[in-house]
């Protein structure tokens, strides 16, 4: 029997936004709430295409503090960079074009993008998706998705990220036409940006997601007109959390007088801030008027949080210390950006809009419940 098992990744798909739309793949009658790897798609990704926690595959947020193996260390680029005017600094198609160039001359295979860093930062900041996490031999010493299909001798087809969704579709579209593969894994992104944007209940939201449901149900046709058995299984990240407030951390730290590179260093995610100390009374101080100030927007992650959500990286890799807004808030500027935007996630994995979703054309299996579960469920069909 020519069997075929279509996987379709879709970013942000939460199971509160499919709850805001129920007709979305509503002939697909299998459905549940997983719950999301905390963090971001920097973190749920590699945890979705291993398996493993961040601590095992040791992606989390993109920057983290490391002077020494740096990649950026000896670039003048940023350099020359810091002496534009602030406009230009965070003008994000500028930030475009060095993040292209920076990507080329650094050999980076993996998604890149400097967001809104600090150019000074960078010499002392390292980077954790310099591959792709989708290649052959992407995690060191763990197997990813890639790995378990080529050592299980699968025909199969993941499509490139680097590609547009229509590129994607067409070639998706096309091996299940000649019947070539036994797995597809399809990536899509776009909803993500979409729901960044305009939220989840939008106009935006709802032709975009008309747009996914036709795509997906036609691989789905075209697959039932080859191949005998088909399942079709659509799996997300996390959710997305509407914009209720800003803070501005960055202030709060700065108007301390502690120097950054010299007391500290912090990283401000859109919905974190990671910090390093460097001396007692800088740790003291930076905790203390956070929790002072901020107590109602958020809280320093406890050691056990930690180890719950397995971000427990030896020598605080990411970080000695991280505070964690509550859900809908933005840390506003972010290294991230200049503005809040209407969507973002990146909470407490027990905020309802934080979860991910899957549906399928087959029954979920009970132990599906995290999103690391996916990759139980890639080996099931491999």
């Amino acid at each position: 029997m020519k069997k075929v098992d279509i996987f379709v990744f879709v970013d942000a798909l939460g199971h509160e936004v499919i709850k805001k739309h129920p007709w979305f793949l509503d002939k697909l009658k299998y459905r549940k709430a997983v719950t999301m790897q905390f963090g971001y798609s920097s973190t749920a990704l590699p945890t979705i295409l291993t398996g493993r926690s961040p601590r095992e595959h040791e992606h989390f947020s993109f920057f983290y503090y490391d002077p020494e193996n740096s990649p950026f260390r000896n670039s003048r680029l940023f350099k020359l960079c810091s002496f534009l005017p602030l406009k230009l600094q965070t003008w994000w198609r500028l930030r475009g074009i060095i993040s292209d160039l920076v990507k080329k001359l650094n050999g980076f295979t993996g998604y890149f993008q400097l967001y809104n860093m600090n150019f000074l930062d960078l010499p002392k900041i390292n980077y954790c998706e310099k591959n792709d996490i989708f290649a052959e031999n992407a995690f060191q010493n763990i197997d990813g998705l890639r790995d378990l299909l080529i050592k299980n001798d699968k025909k199969f087809f993941i499509s490139p990220w680097q590609n547009t969704e229509e590129e994607n579709y067409e070639k998706a579209k096309d091996v299940l036409n000649k019947g070539d593969v036994d797995f597809l894994f399809m990536y899509t992104a776009g909803l993500d940006g979409v729901l960044h944007s305009h939220c989840c209940e939008s106009a935006e939201a709802k032709s975009e997601m008309n747009k996914y449901e036709d795509m997906i149900l036609g691989l789905q046709k075209v697959a039932e007109d080859m191949y005998e058995d088909v399942s079709i299984t659509i799996i997300s990240d996390h959710g997305m959390t509407p914009h209720q407030y800003s803070i501005d951390l960055k202030k709060t730290v700065n108007d301390l007088g502690f120097v950054q590179h010299k007391d500290y260093f912090a990283v401000y995610d859109s919905t974190m801030m990671r910090v390093w100390y460097f001396n007692p009374l800088a740790k003291n101080k930076i905790r203390r008027k956070i929790q002072e100030g901020h107590r109602k927007d958020g809280h320093f992650l406890s050691t056990q949080e930690k180890i719950d959500f397995g971000i427990d990286f030896e020598n605080d890799k990411f970080g000695n210390d991280i505070f964690l807004l509550r859900p809908g808030g933005q840390i506003v500027p972010s290294d991230m950006g200049k503005n809040a935007m209407p969507g973002m996630h990146g909470y407490h994995p027990v905020d309802k809009d934080s979860n991910a979703a899957v549906i399928s054309s087959k029954p979920i299996p009970e132990y599906v419940s995290h999103v690391s579960d996916f990759f139980r469920l890639f080996k099931e069909c491999i």
